[in-house]
């Protein structure tokens, strides 16, 4: 009897239960819409829809910036640029030059007639690259990767080739005056690697510290600038000329030397020898051993 009893008790909570609106978990589902905003269908497809959305913008194609720079090159040196594109799938890359609006490369193929240029991809890399062979400062300037994406995604990169170059400090002209220490120094830039040779001439004759003209010193510092000093002492009228820095990988830098006896800026700068229009100059004393 007691049994039955039981019995009969729990399925009457059970009715109970089931008249307030509660789901064995004691959460109504009027209250599970509310909280959502949607009823459990619509939640679920609209879940869905952002899911897709999500996975459709991982998966579109994007340039990585930082990994495809600027270049700056050397002449005749051979240089290559970078495009790093993430999620390119079956799109091409393209690359162009701007100005000419010129095409050279679709993919792993070479359009343009120039054979400097060669269009690199290793399968699965992510790096796209163009190289140039031999560049010349003509081939400064915009080019572009492009992807055949709808719209289509481009990066421009920005090519400077530099060519090697010397300077000497103080030209185009340097006075002196007699019995001074001469002190020329020639900066050699935008080189492939520093020259192993840099002869300083006087008029077309080198000197050299075993030459007939005593007190001479040579000092080179070879680097990516390489510094060559030649010095002087005890400066004479003879050592006035056209001085040359000749080095071996770069082109030739000239200065014109002239050594004076009691020497006036007021009346040099008046003469002849000097024109106004070559001011300012730079002049360098020292004061004689």
């Amino acid at each position: 009897m007691k049994l039955i009893e039981i019995l009969l008790f729990v399925i009457i909570l059970f009715c109970v239960d089931g008249e307030d609106g509660h789901t064995g978990t004691g959460i109504s589902t009027d209250t599970r819409i509310q909280s959502g905003g949607l009823a459990p269908a619509q939640q679920f497809h609209h879940q869905g829809s952002d899911i897709l959305k999500r996975n459709s913008d991982l998966k579109k194609p994007y340039i990585d910036v930082h990994h495809s720079p600027n270049v700056t090159a050397l002449r005749d040196v051979d240089t290559q640029f970078t495009c790093r594109v993430y999620n390119i799938g079956n799109r091409t890359l393209s690359w162009l030059k701007h100005g000419e609006v010129l095409l050279l490369a679709v993919g792993r193929y070479t359009y343009t007639s120039d054979l400097r240029f060669e269009a690199v991809h290793v399968p699965h890399s992510l790096d796209w690259i163009l190289r140039i062979k031999s560049p010349k400062p003509s081939d400064t300037g915009l080019y572009e990767c492009q992807v055949s994406s709808t719209p289509h995604i481009s990066h421009q990169i920005h090519l400077t080739v530099k060519e090697a170059e010397s300077s000497i400090l103080g030209g185009p002209d340097m006075i002196v005056e007699v019995g001074s220490t001469i002190n020329l120094t020639c900066l050699v830039r935008n080189t492939p690697q520093p020259p192993e040779y840099v002869g300083w001439f006087l008029s077309g004759k080198e000197i050299t510290y075993h030459g007939p003209r005593p007190g001479v010193s040579l000092i080179t510092d070879k680097g990516e600038i390489t510094v060559s000093t030649i010095i002087l002492t005890r400066a004479v009228s003879t050592d006035t000329g056209r001085y040359s820095c000749e080095p071996e990988n770069a082109p030739t830098s000239f200065i014109n030397l002239h050594v004076i006896q009691g020497y006036k800026p007021a009346e040099w700068s008046a003469g002849n020898c000097i024109s106004a229009t070559l001011l300012p100059v730079v002049f360098f004393y020292f004061t004689s051993e």
